[in-house]
């Protein structure tokens, strides 16, 4: 059951001049194209080598066969990613209660606060790690790993001009901490941490082996692939030699890219308090807050060293358990979860 939502002093205090107010509604389109732009520009350089490389071997040889194999093996892949990209997109729309749901945005000089039936949050723009705009949408990343969707087609009467105005501003602002939404109080439970490369790089792990199937059957595609045009390394040795190396590459991918999440999100580079009680989860830090009734979380997952909490089956709240000042706080936590949290438990004890 949704709770009713009281925001901090700073999400109730009155509209800021120059304030944007939308009301969106996402689409799987929208997420498969905000994606297909995320990851474009994170392999557009790999692609090119290869495509030049490719074409180079092509014309050397001046073998038209050739040509026509790789022409077609690569329209063969470039369509089954799409394909992938585009129902791992759904997925996350389909498992995600907050992004299926209306999200009303309030686009302020000197922050952009978001909010909907169970969740509330707020960024200053000082947080901001890029803007990305495509011909349907207005793209706003936190960090290389997060963004917020803005499809166009609700940017009318002279929105987006106004929009593309205060995103290009990007003033620097701290906002007040609510210390209040995290005073002690009985069944609260707070804690401060500062998350670093490997708490996100374990939360990205377990996210793809326990949740993120259709981007796990992406690297399974492409493995398979890689053996079905080399043919002749389809031998047991050269099989587990690949497999291994195909994993351990997968396994660093993973990494950096976590490295590359943590070094280019504002937020990370503080302290974040966390607060859980019989309501949800909030968190905090001088440039952000957010608060998440408990109903929007989809799964919790408890690791050897972090815990996991899943909107959607693509996205994650990490909280190290090194944050907690003893066993009895994870304890503590375990229980609040199994009284008040309706979805998928996965937890140790």
């Amino acid at each position: 059951m949704a709770t009713t939502l009281t925001l901090p002093n700073e999400a109730q205090a009155p509209p800021a001049p120059g304030l944007v107010e939308i009301d969106i509604q996402l689409t799987p389109f929208d997420m498969y194209r905000a994606e297909r732009t995320v990851v474009w520009r994170q392999i557009r350089w790999i692609i090119m080598s290869g495509a030049a490389y490719a074409l180079l071997l092509v014309l050397l040889r001046g073998d038209i066969f050739l040509l026509t194999t790789v022409a077609v093996l690569s329209l063969f892949l470039f369509a089954a990613h799409s394909g992938f990209l585009f129902m791992a997109a759904r997925s996350m729309l389909r498992t995600s209660r907050v992004l299926r749901g209306t999200i009303h945005y309030s686009f302020e000089p000197t922050c952009l606060r978001s909010r909907g039936e169970t969740f509330w949050s707020m960024m200053a723009w000082s947080n901001l790690h890029d803007v990305l705009e495509t011909r349907q949408l207005f793209i706003i990343r936190t960090s290389s790993a997060q963004k917020a969707v803005i499809p166009k087609r609700f940017l009318l009467g002279g929105k987006l001009e106004k929009i593309r105005a205060i995103a290009r501003k990007s003033p620097s602002a701290t906002l007040t901490p609510n210390h209040a939404a995290h005073a002690p109080t009985t069944g609260r439970l707070n804690i401060t941490t500062r998350l670093e490369t490997e708490d996100l790089y374990q939360g990205m792990l377990l996210l793809l082996i326990r949740k993120s199937y259709w981007y796990a059957a992406q690297l399974v595609f492409s493995f398979v692939v890689f053996f079905a045009v080399n043919p002749n390394l389809l031998s047991p040795t050269l099989f587990v030699a690949i497999g291994s190396g195909f994993i351990f590459f997968t396994a660093i991918s993973v990494y950096r890219a976590s490295s590359r999440a943590i070094r280019t999100n504002a937020a990370y580079q503080n302290a974040i308090e966390y607060s859980f009680d019989a309501h949800g989860l909030e968190g905090s830090g001088p440039t952000f807050a957010f608060h998440h009734d408990w109903c929007n979380f989809q799964s919790v997952i408890e690791g050897s060293k972090i815990f996991l909490f899943c909107p959607s089956n693509a996205q994650m709240v990490i909280v190290p358990k090194r944050s907690f000042t003893d066993a009895t706080q994870i304890t503590a936590l375990r229980q609040l979860l199994r009284s008040h949290f309706q979805g998928k438990l996965s937890l140790k004890q």
